[in-house]
Parts: structure tokens; sequence; C-alpha cells
């Protein structure tokens, strides 16, 4: 007699991910539990997430896009980036946040990153030109991702279902960008060049939180990135 596979309690799966993103402890991966986890389940707790976020009392003011980075495409066996929610009491302004406790989060690192501020929703079908409309103002911040699974090891299902592993987004000046729109087509078109001749090594900013540092100063990390774009 043939047995029916377990399905996973997706309910049961966003309590978990809740209560570990809530209490900063870790738990094991669900993709490793009896029923395991697929991507498209683990898109289905996010709604989940959701409704709790708000429920106590956050607002969800975008998303983080994770796995950007096409050659993690080929580690966790995806074809596209993941995603989770950023609430307003996730994102501040690196102006007012410039220094945050490493205990609010599981297992955090910090990652530099470009953030987009958009005005219209943008589609497939759009040029540069366009796609460039849809964008109010471009920033560089920082994300403070956690793992709410020991070691840093998990699936692209279990990432999706940890809220994309977003813990912070620490936004810096914000840079308008219609009066300068057809500076930024140029300057994206040369980008590629840009970013190999004023590369740093982002890995030294994306480690794992000293355990003998209780803070992340943001002051000190945004040097070396200024010195490489003195106008940001």
């Amino acid at each position: 007699m043939a047995l029916s596979a377990e399905i996973p309690d997706l309910y049961a799966v966003a309590d978990s991910a809740l209560g570990s993103l809530t209490t900063h402890r870790q738990i094991p991966t669900f993709s490793s539990g009896p029923a395991g986890l697929t991507l498209a389940d683990a898109y289905r707790v996010l709604p989940m997430l959701r409704s709790a976020f708000e429920a106590r009392g956050e607002k969800i003011v975008g998303r983080k896009i994770g796995f950007t980075n096409r050659e993690m495409w080929k580690v966790y066996g995806v074809h596209a980036p993941v995603w989770g929610y950023v609430t307003d009491h996730t994102i501040s302004d690196l102006v007012y946040m410039q220094v945050i406790h490493v205990e609010e989060f599981a297992e955090p690192r910090i990652e530099p990153e470009i953030i987009f501020g958009l005005k219209a929703a943008p589609s497939p079908d759009m040029n540069e030109a366009v796609l460039l409309d849809c964008i109010e103002w471009v920033s560089l911040g920082y994300e403070i991702v956690q793992s709410i699974y020991p070691g840093w090891k998990f699936t692209a299902a279990d990432t999706v279902a940890a809220n994309g592993v977003h813990g912070a987004l620490l936004v810096g000046s914000r840079h308008a960008v219609a009066p300068r729109k057809l500076e930024w087509q140029q300057e994206l078109a040369t980008s590629a060049s840009e970013r190999r001749r004023n590369h740093f090594d982002r890995d030294a900013y994306a480690r794992n939180a000293s355990k003998s540092r209780r803070k992340l100063d943001y002051k000190s990390l945004r040097r070396p990135i200024r010195r490489n774009h003195p106008s940001i």
C-alpha cells in the first residue's frame, strides 16, 4: 500500500518562524523536517507573517529582495530572486540610527545595499528609461540580515519562510532620480566597469558580527564606501 506524503502545516511553520524572529532563538530548518518545505509553500507562509506583523502594529513599507546575485541561484537551486517584507519597525534612517544592538537579531550579518524608493509599479516589458521613471529615489544603506537557523545553513524555501532573513534596513541619504534622469542612464550603462574599478572587499562588511562586540557602528563602515562614491 502506498503511503501518502506528509503535508507541512504552514500555520505551524509561520508560528515557529515568527516566534524565532521575535525571540531571536534559532530553530531547525523547516526543509529538514519530516514534511519538508517547498519554495511554493514558503511563499504561502509569507501572508501569514504579514498578518502577524500587522496584528502587532507594524505597517508594511516595502520588500527586501534577496539572491540578486545570479551566482547564488545555482547554490540554492532557484531561478529568480526571493523576497520578504520590510516594515516600519525594521526600517530606519541612518542619520537617526547609527548604532544598533546585535542582541536584537539571530546570528546577524551586515550587508551594504542599494535601496530604491518606487513611485510607480514597474513591469517586465519596460525599457530602462521607463523603469527609471518608476523610481523616485535611490539610496546607499545597510541591511542587517539574520539567520533563525544555526550556522546560516538553509534552503531557499527556509529563507522565504524566515521573511527573507530580513532583520533591519538602514537607509542613507535619498537621491532623487528625476532631476538627473539622463545622467542616471549614462551612469547605469557604465556601472559594470565602475564596479570593477571601485571594487572593495564586500565580505569584510558582510561577515558575522564579532562575538566580542555588542554594537555595530555604521559611521566606520560607511567611510570606505564614501571614498569610492563621494556623492553618497
